[in-house]
Protein backbone atom coordinates (compact mmCIF):
# COMPACT_ATOMS: atom_id res chain seq x y z
CA UNK A 1 0.00 0.00 0.00
CA UNK A 2 1.39 3.38 -1.04
CA UNK A 3 0.98 6.13 1.55
CA UNK A 4 0.37 9.60 0.14
CA UNK A 5 1.14 12.45 2.48
CA UNK A 6 -1.71 14.99 2.37
CA UNK A 7 -1.07 17.93 0.06
CA UNK A 8 -2.07 21.48 0.93
CA UNK A 9 -2.50 24.31 -1.56
CA UNK A 10 -2.02 28.07 -1.32
CA UNK A 11 -3.71 30.08 -4.08
CA UNK A 12 -2.53 33.69 -4.47
CA UNK A 13 -4.47 36.60 -5.95
CA UNK A 14 -3.44 40.22 -6.42
CA UNK A 15 -3.97 41.09 -2.75
CA UNK A 16 -1.18 38.70 -1.76
CA UNK A 17 1.42 40.98 -3.35
CA UNK A 18 0.46 44.05 -1.30
CA UNK A 19 3.53 45.20 0.70
CA UNK A 20 5.64 42.40 -0.83
CA UNK A 21 7.79 44.53 -3.15
CA UNK A 22 10.34 47.30 -2.79
CA UNK A 23 8.66 50.68 -3.13
CA UNK A 24 5.13 50.57 -4.48
CA UNK A 25 3.12 47.35 -4.46
CA UNK A 26 1.55 45.87 -7.59
CA UNK A 27 -1.84 47.59 -7.83
CA UNK A 28 -5.23 46.01 -7.40
CA UNK A 29 -7.68 46.09 -10.29
CA UNK A 30 -9.37 49.32 -9.24
CA UNK A 31 -6.16 51.38 -9.63
CA UNK A 32 -4.41 49.39 -12.37
CA UNK A 33 -5.76 51.39 -15.31
CA UNK A 34 -4.65 54.78 -13.94
CA UNK A 35 -1.13 53.47 -13.29
CA UNK A 36 -0.84 51.95 -16.78
CA UNK A 37 -2.04 55.17 -18.43
CA UNK A 38 0.51 57.15 -16.41
CA UNK A 39 3.38 54.77 -17.25
CA UNK A 40 2.92 53.91 -20.93
CA UNK A 41 1.98 55.81 -24.10
CA UNK A 42 0.20 52.75 -25.49
CA UNK A 43 -2.30 52.81 -22.62
CA UNK A 44 -2.64 56.59 -22.77
CA UNK A 45 -3.92 56.20 -26.36
CA UNK A 46 -7.10 54.51 -25.12
CA UNK A 47 -9.91 57.08 -25.23
CA UNK A 48 -13.64 57.40 -25.74
CA UNK A 49 -16.01 54.52 -25.09
CA UNK A 50 -13.18 52.04 -24.47
CA UNK A 51 -11.72 54.23 -21.71
CA UNK A 52 -15.14 54.79 -20.13
CA UNK A 53 -15.85 51.07 -20.05
CA UNK A 54 -12.41 50.25 -18.61
CA UNK A 55 -12.89 52.82 -15.86
CA UNK A 56 -16.23 51.28 -14.87
CA UNK A 57 -15.30 47.60 -15.21
CA UNK A 58 -11.83 46.63 -16.41
CA UNK A 59 -12.76 43.13 -17.59
CA UNK A 60 -15.80 44.23 -19.60
CA UNK A 61 -13.92 47.23 -20.94
CA UNK A 62 -11.06 45.03 -22.06
CA UNK A 63 -13.52 42.73 -23.83
CA UNK A 64 -14.62 45.78 -25.83
CA UNK A 65 -11.00 46.68 -26.68
CA UNK A 66 -10.20 43.10 -27.60
CA UNK A 67 -13.34 42.41 -29.62
CA UNK A 68 -12.83 42.01 -33.39
CA UNK A 69 -14.56 44.19 -35.99
CA UNK A 70 -18.08 43.09 -36.88
CA UNK A 71 -17.16 42.64 -40.57
CA UNK A 72 -16.02 39.02 -40.34
CA UNK A 73 -15.60 38.79 -44.13
CA UNK A 74 -12.60 41.08 -43.97
CA UNK A 75 -9.44 38.89 -44.09
CA UNK A 76 -7.47 41.74 -42.48
CA UNK A 77 -9.06 40.80 -39.14
CA UNK A 78 -6.70 37.88 -38.62
CA UNK A 79 -3.66 39.60 -40.06
CA UNK A 80 -1.23 40.01 -37.16
CA UNK A 81 0.24 43.29 -38.40
CA UNK A 82 -2.96 45.31 -38.65
CA UNK A 83 -3.01 48.55 -36.63
CA UNK A 84 -5.34 47.03 -34.05
CA UNK A 85 -3.20 43.92 -33.60
CA UNK A 86 -0.13 46.12 -33.20
CA UNK A 87 -1.91 48.18 -30.55
CA UNK A 88 -2.95 45.04 -28.65
CA UNK A 89 0.63 43.81 -28.89
CA UNK A 90 1.97 47.08 -27.47
CA UNK A 91 -0.59 47.09 -24.66
CA UNK A 92 0.26 43.53 -23.60
CA UNK A 93 4.04 44.06 -23.82
CA UNK A 94 3.71 47.18 -21.65
CA UNK A 95 1.37 45.43 -19.21
CA UNK A 96 3.93 42.62 -18.85
CA UNK A 97 6.80 45.09 -18.37
CA UNK A 98 4.80 46.96 -15.72
CA UNK A 99 4.46 43.80 -13.62
CA UNK A 100 7.93 42.46 -14.40
CA UNK A 101 9.55 45.54 -12.83
CA UNK A 102 8.37 44.80 -9.27
CA UNK A 103 11.20 43.55 -7.05
CA UNK A 104 10.59 41.40 -3.98
CA UNK A 105 11.58 43.05 -0.71
CA UNK A 106 13.59 41.23 1.93
CA UNK A 107 11.70 39.16 4.49
CA UNK A 108 8.45 39.23 2.55
CA UNK A 109 5.52 37.04 3.51
CA UNK A 110 6.12 35.01 0.35
CA UNK A 111 9.61 34.09 1.59
CA UNK A 112 8.45 33.52 5.15
CA UNK A 113 5.77 31.07 4.00
CA UNK A 114 8.16 29.20 1.71
CA UNK A 115 10.82 28.90 4.43
CA UNK A 116 8.32 27.55 6.93
CA UNK A 117 6.98 25.10 4.35
CA UNK A 118 10.45 23.87 3.40
CA UNK A 119 11.41 23.47 7.06
CA UNK A 120 8.31 21.39 7.80
CA UNK A 121 7.41 17.86 6.77
CA UNK A 122 4.26 19.08 5.04
CA UNK A 123 3.59 18.94 1.29
CA UNK A 124 2.56 22.47 0.28
CA UNK A 125 1.98 23.50 -3.32
CA UNK A 126 1.20 26.93 -4.75
CA UNK A 127 -0.76 28.58 -7.53
CA UNK A 128 -0.69 32.27 -8.44
CA UNK A 129 -2.98 34.32 -10.65
CA UNK A 130 -0.57 37.26 -10.59
CA UNK A 131 1.39 38.62 -13.53
CA UNK A 132 4.16 39.88 -11.24
CA UNK A 133 7.20 37.68 -10.59
CA UNK A 134 7.33 38.08 -6.80
CA UNK A 135 6.56 34.44 -6.04
CA UNK A 136 9.20 33.30 -8.55
CA UNK A 137 11.74 35.62 -6.91
CA UNK A 138 10.84 34.24 -3.48
CA UNK A 139 11.22 30.63 -4.67
CA UNK A 140 14.62 31.45 -6.20
CA UNK A 141 15.87 33.14 -3.02
CA UNK A 142 14.74 30.37 -0.70
CA UNK A 143 15.96 27.62 -3.03
CA UNK A 144 19.40 29.26 -3.22
CA UNK A 145 19.66 29.03 0.57
CA UNK A 146 18.27 25.47 0.61
CA UNK A 147 19.84 23.56 -2.30
CA UNK A 148 17.84 20.55 -3.39
CA UNK A 149 14.47 21.85 -2.28
CA UNK A 150 11.65 21.77 -4.80
CA UNK A 151 8.51 23.83 -5.09
CA UNK A 152 5.44 23.07 -7.21
CA UNK A 153 3.74 26.20 -8.59
CA UNK A 154 1.07 26.67 -11.25
CA UNK A 155 0.48 29.86 -13.26
CA UNK A 156 -3.08 29.57 -14.64
CA UNK A 157 -3.14 33.15 -16.01
CA UNK A 158 0.52 33.20 -17.06
CA UNK A 159 3.21 35.50 -15.73
CA UNK A 160 5.32 38.34 -17.12
CA UNK A 161 8.43 36.14 -16.79
CA UNK A 162 7.29 33.50 -19.29
CA UNK A 163 7.91 33.94 -23.02
CA UNK A 164 6.72 31.68 -25.82
CA UNK A 165 9.48 31.20 -28.36
CA UNK A 166 7.03 30.81 -31.24
CA UNK A 167 7.44 34.35 -32.57
CA UNK A 168 6.64 36.49 -35.57
CA UNK A 169 8.40 39.78 -36.09
CA UNK A 170 6.77 42.83 -37.66
CA UNK A 171 8.01 41.71 -41.10
CA UNK A 172 6.27 38.35 -40.80
CA UNK A 173 9.41 36.30 -40.18
CA UNK A 174 8.98 33.26 -37.93
CA UNK A 175 11.59 32.84 -35.21
CA UNK A 176 11.75 29.73 -33.04
CA UNK A 177 14.39 27.44 -31.49
CA UNK A 178 15.92 25.16 -34.09
CA UNK A 179 14.28 21.77 -34.21
CA UNK A 180 11.28 22.75 -32.04
CA UNK A 181 7.73 22.72 -33.37
CA UNK A 182 5.58 25.83 -33.21
CA UNK A 183 2.02 26.68 -34.23
CA UNK A 184 0.16 29.85 -35.10
CA UNK A 185 -3.63 29.48 -35.00
CA UNK A 186 -6.18 32.04 -36.23
CA UNK A 187 -8.84 33.14 -33.76
CA UNK A 188 -11.45 35.89 -33.90
CA UNK A 189 -9.02 38.03 -31.89
CA UNK A 190 -6.00 37.45 -34.15
CA UNK A 191 -3.21 34.90 -34.31
CA UNK A 192 -2.45 32.78 -31.26
CA UNK A 193 0.90 31.07 -30.71
CA UNK A 194 1.84 27.65 -29.30
CA UNK A 195 5.41 26.58 -28.69
CA UNK A 196 8.30 26.10 -26.28
CA UNK A 197 8.45 28.42 -23.27
CA UNK A 198 11.44 30.11 -21.65
CA UNK A 199 11.82 31.95 -18.37
CA UNK A 200 12.92 35.58 -18.67
CA UNK A 201 15.55 35.97 -15.96
CA UNK A 202 16.10 39.71 -15.80
CA UNK A 203 14.94 43.12 -16.97
CA UNK A 204 17.73 43.43 -19.54
CA UNK A 205 16.66 40.16 -21.16
CA UNK A 206 13.03 41.37 -21.08
CA UNK A 207 13.94 44.62 -22.84
CA UNK A 208 16.01 42.77 -25.45
CA UNK A 209 13.03 40.58 -26.32
CA UNK A 210 10.73 43.58 -26.43
CA UNK A 211 13.08 45.47 -28.77
CA UNK A 212 13.11 42.56 -31.20
CA UNK A 213 9.59 43.60 -32.18
CA UNK A 214 7.74 40.31 -31.74
CA UNK A 215 4.00 40.67 -32.18
CA UNK A 216 3.61 38.06 -29.44
CA UNK A 217 4.11 39.43 -25.90
CA UNK A 218 5.01 37.42 -22.77
CA UNK A 219 2.50 34.78 -21.71
CA UNK A 220 -0.16 36.72 -19.81
CA UNK A 221 -3.88 36.30 -20.25
CA UNK A 222 -5.89 39.27 -21.39
CA UNK A 223 -7.92 40.73 -18.53
CA UNK A 224 -11.26 39.93 -20.16
CA UNK A 225 -13.91 37.49 -18.86
CA UNK A 226 -12.64 34.51 -20.89
CA UNK A 227 -8.95 35.21 -20.09
CA UNK A 228 -7.97 34.87 -23.75
CA UNK A 229 -4.23 34.52 -24.32
CA UNK A 230 -2.27 35.60 -27.40
CA UNK A 231 1.05 33.88 -26.67
CA UNK A 232 1.80 30.38 -25.46
CA UNK A 233 -1.75 29.04 -25.41
CA UNK A 234 -0.35 25.55 -24.83
CA UNK A 235 1.35 26.76 -21.64
CA UNK A 236 -1.88 28.27 -20.26
CA UNK A 237 -3.81 25.05 -20.96
CA UNK A 238 -1.11 23.06 -19.18
CA UNK A 239 -1.00 25.40 -16.18
CA UNK A 240 -4.78 25.53 -15.78
CA UNK A 241 -4.90 21.73 -15.80
CA UNK A 242 -2.17 21.67 -13.16
CA UNK A 243 -4.09 24.13 -10.97
CA UNK A 244 -7.27 22.05 -11.30
CA UNK A 245 -5.30 18.96 -10.27
CA UNK A 246 -3.89 20.81 -7.26
CA UNK A 247 -7.34 21.96 -6.14
CA UNK A 248 -8.86 18.51 -6.66
CA UNK A 249 -6.17 16.77 -4.62
CA UNK A 250 -5.59 19.29 -1.83
CA UNK A 251 -6.76 18.36 1.66
CA UNK A 252 -6.62 22.01 2.76
CA UNK A 253 -6.75 25.15 0.60
CA UNK A 254 -5.73 28.67 1.56
CA UNK A 255 -6.83 31.49 -0.78
CA UNK A 256 -5.04 34.79 -0.22
CA UNK A 257 -6.05 38.12 -1.75
CA UNK A 258 -8.15 36.76 -4.62
CA UNK A 259 -11.41 38.32 -5.79
CA UNK A 260 -14.54 36.20 -6.01
CA UNK A 261 -14.95 36.29 -9.80
CA UNK A 262 -17.11 33.49 -11.13
CA UNK A 263 -16.29 34.55 -14.70
CA UNK A 264 -13.09 32.63 -13.97
CA UNK A 265 -14.89 29.31 -14.20
CA UNK A 266 -11.58 27.43 -14.50
CA UNK A 267 -10.88 28.53 -10.90
CA UNK A 268 -14.21 28.75 -9.14
CA UNK A 269 -15.77 25.55 -10.46
CA UNK A 270 -12.86 23.42 -9.18
CA UNK A 271 -13.01 25.33 -5.88
CA UNK A 272 -16.74 24.69 -5.63
CA UNK A 273 -16.08 20.96 -5.97
CA UNK A 274 -12.92 20.85 -3.84
CA UNK A 275 -12.78 18.15 -1.18
CA UNK A 276 -10.57 20.30 1.03
CA UNK A 277 -11.90 23.09 3.23
CA UNK A 278 -10.97 26.61 2.13
CA UNK A 279 -9.52 29.35 4.33
CA UNK A 280 -10.20 32.60 2.46
CA UNK A 281 -8.23 35.73 3.39
CA UNK A 282 -9.10 39.14 2.00
CA UNK A 283 -10.56 42.52 2.88
CA UNK A 284 -14.09 42.85 4.27
CA UNK A 285 -15.92 43.36 0.96
CA UNK A 286 -14.45 40.30 -0.76
CA UNK A 287 -14.74 38.20 2.41
CA UNK A 288 -18.47 38.89 2.44
CA UNK A 289 -18.71 37.87 -1.22
CA UNK A 290 -16.88 34.64 -0.41
CA UNK A 291 -19.26 33.89 2.46
CA UNK A 292 -22.17 34.38 0.06
CA UNK A 293 -20.44 32.05 -2.44
CA UNK A 294 -20.04 29.33 0.19
CA UNK A 295 -23.73 29.59 1.14
CA UNK A 296 -24.91 29.39 -2.46
CA UNK A 297 -22.77 26.31 -3.10
CA UNK A 298 -23.46 24.72 0.31
CA UNK A 299 -19.85 24.44 1.37
CA UNK A 300 -19.98 23.90 5.12
CA UNK A 301 -16.33 23.84 6.23
CA UNK A 302 -14.99 26.96 4.51
CA UNK A 303 -13.97 30.01 6.52
CA UNK A 304 -13.42 33.66 5.57
CA UNK A 305 -11.12 36.00 7.49
CA UNK A 306 -11.77 39.72 6.95
CA UNK A 307 -8.16 40.76 7.18
CA UNK A 308 -5.03 40.99 5.07
CA UNK A 309 -2.34 38.35 4.85
CA UNK A 310 0.04 39.88 7.38
CA UNK A 311 -2.63 39.96 10.07
CA UNK A 312 -3.75 36.40 9.25
CA UNK A 313 -0.33 34.76 8.89
CA UNK A 314 -0.68 32.64 12.04
CA UNK A 315 -4.02 31.23 10.92
CA UNK A 316 -2.41 30.38 7.56
CA UNK A 317 0.43 28.53 9.27
CA UNK A 318 -2.00 26.66 11.51
CA UNK A 319 -4.06 25.43 8.54
CA UNK A 320 -0.93 24.39 6.64
CA UNK A 321 0.73 22.93 9.78
CA UNK A 322 3.99 24.76 9.02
Amino acid sequence: MIYRKPMKLVLFGAGASIDASLGKSPPLMKTLLAELIFAFNSWAKITGKALNLLERNFEKGWEYVLAPPTNLENPQILFPFSPKQQLLCDLQWDLAEFFFRFVLKNNSLYEELLIRSFDSDEVVEYSTLNYDTLLIQAVNRVSARNPGTQCSVSFPHGCAAFFCEACLDSNGRITAPKGRSVEFNPTIYGLQSNGPVRLIKGLREFWDLKQQGSVFPPIICHINPSKYVTSGANFIVEQQKKMEYQIRNADQIVVIGMRVNENDRHIWEPLRNAKGDILYISGSEEALKFQDWTRRHRRKGDQALRRFWGAARNQVYDVLSV
